[in-house]
């Protein structure tokens, strides 16, 4: 026989199991459409701080947001000390790599030869541009680059 009881309370978590998946999914929306305006950094961040003021806990914050628990305990502290105005700043990503200015020859060298390590691209740049690199920086720039890995 079934019991009402138990079938309405299964409904009941199945309907907040949606419900949440809908929100994350409308969270990651926000976030997108906001990022057309400004950085994806900065969209979390203002949906992060939406979030904290309306009583969300942090961890339904990173899930929701994809931010780490450190971020989202810093954007708190911050908010809780009334330094706002620091959380709308985003950093610049450090120095400039050195094969900014050489890039696209050293996309013309890699499709020209056949290069099947990134040791032998980093003797190429430092032969030919006479730049020294490591494996680990011609690796990040093949990847941004999207050539090979």
């Amino acid at each position: 026989m079934l019991h009402y009881k138990n079938f309405w309370e299964v409904n009941k978590v199945e309907k907040k199991t949606s419900i949440e998946y809908s929100s994350n999914q409308n969270i990651a929306k926000v976030i997108d459409f906001l990022s057309i305006i400004m950085t994806i950094t900065l969209a979390k961040r203002i949906v992060c701080i939406i979030l904290l003021s309306s009583g969300i806990a942090i961890e339904e914050i990173v899930r929701s947001c994809g931010l780490c628990k450190t971020t989202v305990y810093d954007v708190r502290n911050k908010l809780q000390a009334g330094e706002i105005h620091a959380l709308f700043k985003v950093g610049g990503g450090g120095n400039k790599s050195p094969l900014t200015d050489v890039e696209t020859e050293i996309i013309d060298e890699i499709n020209k030869n056949e290069y099947f390590t990134q040791q032998q691209i980093v003797d190429m740049v430092q032969n030919k541009f006479n730049i020294t690199t490591t494996t680990h920086s011609i690796g990040r720039f093949l990847k941004k680059k999207s050539l090979k890995s």
